[in-house]
């Protein structure tokens, strides 16, 4: 009974500790803040774009796409950095997942009036065709062809002239028939269109090796679904989320002032102390009085002689809210005595000496109507040993929040 109730007191202290903000030695500096600023950021999700990419094509690939996130949370301990605070998250959702693989599914062939071309492939994308270099991401194009001519126009590209094609570009091989060759590029919703027979889904490593392979600029790219996060900013939710860690010493941070911030700063701590050699502006009042005393004699040969005395006074009072004058011994000193007057420590005192018996009971208990019942405590000798741990457990966090937390 009392070890419940010991247990129950303490856990409810430390679920108040938990939900309260570690307000232990803060300096009154509430205009700065820590960051990481977006540079270091961008380098730091540059060096994990492959993990995050594996992450998304895993839910992109599986029967149903559904919404994933993947965020990045601080590990370790850092002073007034909450442990676990994310950083920054990439998110796609179902809809997303679903296109990407669409966008990275090859088409098992094509053709155009029934002709087959050199080589083919699907828009927006570049690389090279059969030998010519080729781009087609500045367009609303779907398709890339490439195609022989002959500079005799014996042969020539069947939809030359046709709305629905464009060249893209070409080059002059020499040799025999055909000695040209040239990119076509089919816009989409043109006329003329190839004739594509669908292909299999990517798998896995190709749609993890495509998003990798996709520029910044892309709006399929990591870059572009990747938002900061940091105090105050909530991640966005999904059903499946991957989370990878930072360790903050490993990271580049600086102090800014709470008006100097950025949209892309990602903000780690607050109520930080100021850097070094910042000027800080103070108040300085100054009052000056003059008390003046003049005398005046005359000698015997007529001539008068004058002196005066002056008395100044001056006074100044300056006021300044760089600094704090709180010592960790005064701040510990103050803790103890917010927390005695709770009631809290006096009764951490009286439960103190409790102690678990060695045995646990057998009890017997017998009834005229029902015989006798037999409650062996023993079966349940773990819940005991477990309710005591978390007892210490317990009084050791509670006495941690005594010296730290002042409030």
């Amino acid at each position: 009974m009392y070890g419940t109730g010991y247990a129950a007191l303490t856990g409810i202290y430390l679920l108040c500790a938990l939900l309260s903000p570690a307000l232990a030695l803060q300096l009154d500096t509430t205009k700065y803040v820590r960051v990481i600023a977006q540079a270091e950021a961008i380098a730091l999700q540059a060096a994990q774009k492959a993990t995050v990419a594996d992450a998304v094509a895993a839910a992109a690939v599986i029967p149903t796409p559904t919404s994933v996130a993947v965020k990045v949370v601080a590990a370790g301990l850092a002073i007034g950095v909450p442990l676990g605070l994310a950083l920054w998250q990439t998110y796609y959702s179902g809809s997303d997942l679903t296109h990407l693989v669409s966008r990275f599914t090859q088409p098992a062939g094509l053709t155009l009036n029934g002709q087959l071309p050199g080589a083919w492939a699907s828009c927006p994308s570049s690389g090279v065709l059969n030998g010519i270099s080729y781009n087609c991401s500045g367009g609303s194009y779907d398709y890339a062809v490439e195609w022989g001519a002959c500079s005799d126009g014996s042969m020539r590209f069947p939809y030359l002239g046709s709305t629905g094609w464009g060249q893209l570009s070409g080059q002059y091989v020499g040799g025999g028939c055909p000695d040209i060759k040239q990119v076509w590029v089919h816009l989409v919703g043109g006329a003329n269109p190839p004739t594509v027979s669908t292909g299999s889904p990517p798998t896995q490593a190709q749609v993890s090796a495509s998003i990798q392979n996709l520029s910044s600029s892309d709006t399929d790219s990591v870059e572009n679904h990747t938002t900061p996060a940091g105090v105050g900013v909530a991640p966005v939710s999904a059903p499946q989320v991957t989370t990878l860690t930072q360790v903050l010493t490993d990271l580049n941070t600086a102090v800014k002032k709470l008006t100097d911030l950025l949209g892309t700063d990602i903000v780690v701590a607050q109520n930080v102390p100021p850097p070094q050699n910042v000027t800080i502006t103070t108040n300085v009042t100054t009052n000056t009085t003059n008390v003046s005393n003049v005398s005046s004699v005359t000698n015997a040969d007529g001539s008068t002689t004058t002196t005066e005395q002056k008395a100044e006074t001056s006074s100044a009072s300056c006021t300044s809210n760089a600094k704090d004058p709180r010592t960790f011994a005064t701040v510990l000193q103050a803790h103890q005595q917010l927390w005695q007057a709770t009631g809290l420590v006096a009764s951490l005192n009286a439960l103190k000496n409790l102690t678990f018996p060695g045995a646990v009971p057998v009890i017997t208990l017998p009834t005229h109507l029902f015989g006798t019942f037999t409650l062996d405590f023993t079966r349940w000798a773990w819940v005991f040993t477990a309710i005591q741990s978390i007892m210490i457990a317990f009084a050791g966090m509670v006495a941690i929040r005594i010296v730290f937390v002042g409030r």
